[in-house]
């Protein structure tokens, strides 16, 4: 547990108070999780799906613009090609 140099000694008084009570580490509190904490199963998987879908994002508008620069314009196809569709 870091505690910053002007409050350190209440910080130890409060962690020996705690020591004595049988309650040695303080419980996380519910604004995030304690320094050195593994992350839960869920919050690393949420975090990884994240920044999959981020990428796959930018990935779908770098092909979007790639496709727009190329110039070419979308054209119906000619009249003879529904010919044979209706057959």
């Amino acid at each position: 547990m870091s505690c910053p140099r002007r409050v350190q000694q209440k910080c130890l008084s409060r962690l020996k108070v705690r020591a004595q009570e049988g309650n040695p580490d303080p419980k996380p509190d519910d604004k995030g999780q304690k320094e050195g904490q593994p992350r839960e199963e869920g919050q690393t998987t949420a975090i990884i799906t994240g920044a999959v879908s981020i990428i796959i994002g930018v990935l779908y508008l770098g092909l979007v613009q790639f496709m727009n620069v190329r110039g070419g314009e979308l054209l119906p196809p000619p009249p003879e090609a529904y010919d044979h569709a209706f057959d």
